[in-house]
């Protein structure tokens, strides 16, 4: 009489997804790209692989395992719920954007840093200044619309949307979770000269979403990130310059950053909307609409 209940448990035991599992499939997402930039360049000389087609490979790779994923494991009622596309506390949304664009000051600063370091050879300061060459106005509209929205979107959606969601859901601490993805997602950017600058943006992203309990901040956080990048490039400008800053106004930047980051987290823990969000990872959405039942906010 207990048979199907037994393996009805034993089942969604083995559906749950735990870090190592979600570092398995960060890693196939990573090697999909590789596999994906291999094949074009049977196609292409590698030369020719500029910035638009890798991102557009990166963003397919990224959208191809979400989808997979999607319904293996315990991700949510629907989509929305699945990738955490749930209504947090509204001011934090222009927070999310402000800290992205600002996010730009540390992660040049460390580049830098790392660069006086590990100098780049003139074989790729040259490589990658053919990556982002922009030879007219519709390569420069496809940059926009491919690195502000769609390359943000597809890597957002993967890794603070189906995996950080699917390892809440199953029962990973906040801190597991958020390591697990913060290290994926650096090292699916692995680059010597970048990867302590991703390093701290996939941190502060990593943040907004658990304290908001929302894919939204973190989303646009990345949006301005980029496009801070992008828009530097279509004026000519080769990476975010920091020569032209005093050091009490890179300062005074900093400071801006840090005000911006504790005022998101004061409002996130007091605002009941990102409360309810933060349930939601949790799969508490039955005892969130009994709450709503009572005056608490839907």
């Amino acid at each position: 009489m207990n048979q199907a209940p037994q393996n009805q448990a034993s089942d969604e035991s083995t559906r749950r997804f735990l870090p190592g599992l979600a570092a398995l499939w960060m890693f196939i997402a990573f090697l999909l790209f590789l596999f994906f930039v291999s094949l074009s360049a049977t196609f292409f000389p590698k030369e020719n692989l500029g910035v638009l087609l890798l991102s557009g490979l990166s963003a397919s790779a990224f959208l191809i395992v979400s989808a997979r994923l999607l319904g293996s494991y315990p991700m949510g009622d629907n989509l929305a719920a699945a990738v955490a596309l749930r209504s947090t506390a509204w001011p934090l949304l222009p927070l999310g954007a402000l800290i992205g664009a600002g996010l730009q000051l540390p992660a040049e600063r460390i580049h830098q840093w790392v660069v006086q370091v590990f100098p780049p050879s003139a074989e790729q300061l040259a490589k990658q200044a053919k990556i982002f060459d922009v030879q007219n106005s519709v390569t420069a509209v496809g940059m926009v619309v491919t690195l502000c929205l769609i390359v943000p979107l597809a890597e957002e959606t993967f890794f603070r949307g189906v995996i950080y969601g699917a390892m809440r859901r199953s029962a990973v601490s906040v801190s597991r979770a958020f390591w697990t993805v913060a290290v994926g997602f650096t090292l699916c950017h692995l680059s010597l000269q970048t990867i302590f600058s991703i390093a701290i943006v996939a941190i502060i992203l990593g943040a907004m979403r658990s304290w908001s309990g929302s894919l939204y901040p973190p989303l646009l956080a990345h949006i301005a990130f980029n496009g801070v990048t992008v828009f530097s490039q279509l004026r000519g400008a080769t990476e975010i310059s920091l020569v032209d800053l005093t050091l009490s106004q890179e300062l005074l930047g900093y400071l801006l950053l840090f005000l911006c980051l504790s005022l998101f987290w004061v409002m996130a823990q007091r605002s009941p909307r990102a409360l309810r969000a933060r349930l939601f990872d949790l799969r508490l959405g039955e005892l969130v609409n009994l709450l709503g039942k009572s005056g608490f906010p839907r």
